[in-house]
């Protein structure tokens, strides 16, 4: 990022100052507050307490999903959408080029996100079933 050195008695120096502190402010990015709002859970997932935000920074995009939820029974190397999300959040990827989930005391599994169908998705990686467990849960989406 370029920013305007300041100096004593410069020109225009309190605009100056400004224009580096919009740019900084450009910079740093926003976010959305989290919001429980248009999370469906599917085929029993407990994720009554998941929340999601939107943060922007740069042009890029960060969607996270984040909350202590329960899972759903699993069988082994089985996959299940566990939450629908609203077509406001699902529409704010065209595509993403990256994503990272966590879901705690269960290192083999994981998390995705659909774009097309706007589903999460929960991914047994043992090769035995799983009984639902209260777990802590996170999804970052980039785009």
């Amino acid at each position: 990022m370029d920013l305007t050195k300041i100096f004593s008695g410069m020109d225009k120096g309190p605009e100056a100052i400004q224009a580096n502190f919009e740019k900084l402010n450009a910079a740093s990015g926003s976010g959305t507050e989290w919001s429980k709002a248009g999370l469906t859970s599917l085929n029993g997932f407990g994720g009554a307490n998941l929340c999601w935000r939107k943060y922007e920074i740069n042009g890029l995009k960060i969607l996270e999903f984040s909350g202590w939820c329960k899972t759903v029974h699993l069988e082994g190397n089985a996959s299940a959408d566990i939450i629908q999300v609203s077509d406001d959040i699902k529409n704010m990827f065209g595509t993403y080029f990256s994503e990272a989930s966590s879901v705690v005391s269960s290192a083999a599994s994981s998390l995705s996100f659909s774009t097309d169908n706007g589903r999460i998705t929960l991914t047994n990686g043992y090769g035995f079933a799983i009984e639902p467990f209260e777990t802590l849960m996170s999804l970052v989406v980039i785009g």
